[in-house]
């Protein structure tokens, strides 16, 4: 008996320290700040690697289709292509081989920008449930 009511117990605290974690997530502030820091890059991209800067104005375009999205909506957010070709591009800027890292690292405050970005992804990521980027990339 008493094994049951360590159980519901242990069930109730769960289920409040989820909806506590649930309740406190600000999808609207996240997705801003990842917008925000794209469009910083982009900005710092433009005079030396235009073509790079399009893609992330692409990506930032795909990214806005999800600002309305409500924490009820987590299936939308973990569905949309837009959160899974960013986490794409993440670990294609910390690729130092690729056109687009070299360039990145280049730019004056370029690789925070980018650990910006990282970030919000993360935070978003962990809100639906999809994979996150590596931590190395956080600040």
């Amino acid at each position: 008996m008493n094994i049951n009511v360590n159980q519901t117990n242990q069930q109730s605290v769960n289920q409040n320290v989820q909806q506590s974690m649930t309740a406190t997530f600000n999808f609207p502030a996240h997705i801003e700040g990842l917008l925000g820091s794209l469009n910083e890059l982009r900005e710092e991209l433009e005079a030396v690697a235009p073509e790079e800067a399009k893609e992330i104005a692409d990506l930032r375009e795909r990214l806005k289709k999800l600002e309305g999205t409500k924490e009820e909506d987590k299936a939308k957010a973990k569905e949309s292509t837009a959160l899974s070709k960013t986490r794409r591009w993440l670990e294609s800027v910390n690729d130092t081989s690729t056109a687009l890292g070299k360039t990145v690292e280049k730019i004056k405050g370029g690789v925070g920008i980018v650990q910006d970005v990282a970030k919000h992804y993360n935070k978003i990521a962990e809100w639906c449930g999809l994979p996150q980027v590596p931590s190395v990339l956080l600040k």
